[in-house]
Formats: structure tokens, sequence, C-alpha cells
């Protein structure tokens, strides 16, 4: 049983390794910016027909999905005049700026690049992205890795009961483990 139990602790915990090494590493990137992003700008042209009832919270969605992008479509970066209408479709690593002129019938776009981290940051939680099926895969593995995380602890902790060479250094690392913890939540809730 422990021979079964060791061999799903480790590569279990392989799998799961990638994830957990960009939770961490977007989590660090959120506190502290390793670079700022070179935003990378292409421009390009697609034609564009939109019909005229159609809601502004709804239009940067309307946007997206005639110009086949993947996305959200933030109602409140949009923009209407009698000259034009500006809507913003934004992505994982990505934005997409597209004006289209009244009467021209063609969008023009500003696909703007935003950099590795924002990607990496994105990654962080589980999202649902628009026009994007493969990416609830990643929702997921996500899940798969908390399962993961937990089992790992708990038969990490089967495991090390076994090992009577090492119980008063696990004894030692659990002890500073779970008193660290405790004392920075009484330091939270007291000094907040």
């Amino acid at each position: 049983m422990r021979d079964w139990i060791f061999k799903i602790h480790i590569y279990a915990g392989l799998l799961c390794s990638p994830y957990l090494l960009i939770f961490g590493l977007s989590s660090l990137h959120f506190n502290h910016k390793f670079t700022t992003p070179a935003e990378d700008t292409v421009s390009w042209t697609h034609p564009l027909q939109l019909d005229s009832s159609i809601e502004k919270r709804q239009l940067g969605l309307a946007v997206r999905d005639s110009l086949g992008l993947m996305g959200w479509g933030p109602w409140w970066e949009d923009r209407q005049s009698d000259e034009e209408t500006r809507v913003q479709v934004v992505r994982p690593g990505k934005r997409y700026d597209v004006r289209m002129p009244v009467g021209e019938g063609i969008a023009y776009v500003e696909e703007t690049r935003l950099g590795y981290w924002a990607v990496v940051n994105s990654l962080h939680a589980t999202m649902r992205l628009p026009n994007a099926p493969f990416m609830s895969l990643w929702g997921v593995y996500t899940e798969i890795t908390t399962w993961v995380v937990l089992f790992s602890a708990a038969s990490g902790i089967y495991l090390w009961t076994a090992r009577r060479s090492e119980r008063r250094i696990g004894w030692i690392l659990m002890a500073s483990g779970s008193g660290t913890s405790l004392l920075l939540i009484i330091y939270i809730t007291v000094w907040g």
C-alpha cells in the first residue's frame, strides 16, 4: 500500500509541478513586477457590418464574434459618436482596439501584444475565455492540481510516519511551519 501511495505522491506531484511553478511566479509578479511590458502593436483591417439595434453592452461582444476573436468585450471601454464607434476586446496577453467609422463597413484594428508576463498572470486562476473552448482544459488542470496538493500533504505525512530515522527533523519542520503560520494569522488578526 505504501508503495502505491508513494508512486502516486511522486508522479502526481510531477504532473502538477508546472502549474504550481506558474502559480508561484504569477503571485510574485503580481506583487513585484519583474519587467515593464514592451507593447508591440500591429494594425490590420477587416470588413465589418454591425446591426444598428445592438445594445451598448453587447457591442464589444458582437464585434469580437464578427472578427473571429477570442476574449472579453468590456462594455465600459466602448465609445460611440456620430462619426465612429470604438470598442475593445481583451484576452490574456493581447488587447484589440477596434475603430469603425460610420458608413465605411470596415473595422480598423490595433492588436497590442502585452508580453509574456501578462499571459503568465492570466494563468494564475481558472478562466472561461469566450470563443476559446480549449481554455476549459486549464480549469480541469487547476482542479486536478488542487486535489493533488491536498493528497500530497496527507500522503506526505503518512509516508513520513514510516521513516523512523527522520522523525525528529520532521516534527521540527512541522512544528515550525505550523507555528509560523499560526503567528502570522494572529499578527494579521490583531494588527491587521
